[in-house]
């Protein structure tokens, strides 16, 4: 498994992942999308393997860097995470704290069910994790009296969604980041329910009421006009234009590619394998024990290059998919 881990951090070291400068802020190191993708790896490996130690190792990575996350990624990556911060308190023995991110990763994928090869099915885990998508509860509760604070040339994300009210729901944990025009991010908050940072929170200014008076002569057409004061809330159309990550199509073809060599070396064990069942004595081709032993040797030898390729390709092709707007790397504009 361990292999097969350096085999996928190799490949993506290959592709090319963007440069990321030097942290200003408050973070002293800073958590990057490709660390993000490595530790949930290493966790399912170990989750599957019940290996505690390399995934308290892991797990320590991440929820340290959780609140220093430089990388804008999707709410499917945040569901993952979340998910695995959950296993990690229950682990902890804080069934509470996993509650909470177990909430989080529902509300982001609520049809999510760990795997067989994860967890037994009648693994306490799987049903506490269960328990939770039951009784999940989805609807966000806002920040009353107060409006949305948004830093001039940026955008907000409350766990990978846009965020444009301050509203969030509660017994849980959210990740706000704050996207600037260029992808870059710039701050990131870890929050408990809807307790909003300040720096994002502004008083909500009453309009006065409009009067309106009933025209002499009313429109001959009988059209409705829309009347807004000049202190209106309403909030306006904005358009949202998604950029492709120049990083997406090599990502899509280095796994499909992977994937094809992992099919290619199989085919060939398969074929190498018929040799031991011939249709007869006289067709077979070892003449002594050292001849049978090599075979096998390598027929196990392409067999597990073909496992080790394919978990590559599907860790590059799901990296591929799952990859937002912000890239692999960040690219900062402006420190924290």
């Amino acid at each position: 498994m361990y292999a097969i881990r350096l085999l996928l951090l190799s490949a993506l070291l290959m592709i090319g992942l963007p440069a990321v400068p030097a942290w200003a802020g408050n973070c002293n190191t800073p958590y990057t999308g490709a660390q993000l993708l490595n530790d949930v790896q290493v966790m399912q490996f170990a989750m599957r393997n019940e290996d505690d130690a390399s995934f308290a190792v892991a797990a320590g990575r991440m929820e340290a860097g959780l609140p220093c996350l430089n990388t804008a990624i999707s709410a499917q990556v945040f569901a993952t995470t979340y998910r695995f911060m959950g296993v990690w308190y229950i682990k902890k023995g804080d069934t509470n704290l996993a509650r909470r991110w177990f909430r989080s990763a529902v509300e982001l994928e609520p049809t999510y069910e760990f795997s067989a090869a994860d967890l037994e099915m009648g693994d306490p885990i799987r049903a506490l994790f269960e328990e939770e998508r039951q009784n999940i509860v989805t609807k966000p509760t806002p920040v009353e009296g107060m409006s949305l604070n948004v830093p001039a040339g940026s955008t907000l994300t409350l766990d990978g969604r846009p965020l444009v009210t301050p509203a969030a729901t509660l017994d849980r944990f959210h990740v706000i980041q704050q996207i600037g025009s260029d992808k870059a991010v710039r701050a990131v908050w870890l929050i408990p329910g809807n307790e909003f940072p300040e720096v994002l929170l502004r008083a909500q200014v009453a309009s006065a009421p409009v009067e309106t008076k009933k025209p002499k002569n009313p429109p001959a057409s009988g059209g409705n006009t829309a009347t807004t004061g000049s202190g209106s809330n309403s909030a306006q159309p904005r358009a949202v234009v998604r950029t492709r990550p120049a990083e997406k199509t090599p990502l899509l073809i280095a796994g499909g590619t992977a994937l094809l060599g992992a099919g290619a070396l199989y085919g060939v064990a398969m074929l190498q394998e018929r040799q031991f069942h011939p249709a007869s004595m006289e067709e077979l081709t070892f003449q002594t024990p050292d001849e049978v032993d090599a075979a096998g040797s390598t027929i196990n030898a392409l067999i597990m290059g073909a496992g080790g390729l394919a978990a590559v390709g599907l860790g590059i092709g799901y990296w591929g998919i799952i990859i937002d707007d912000g890239g692999l790397g960040v690219r900062f504009a402006a420190p924290f």
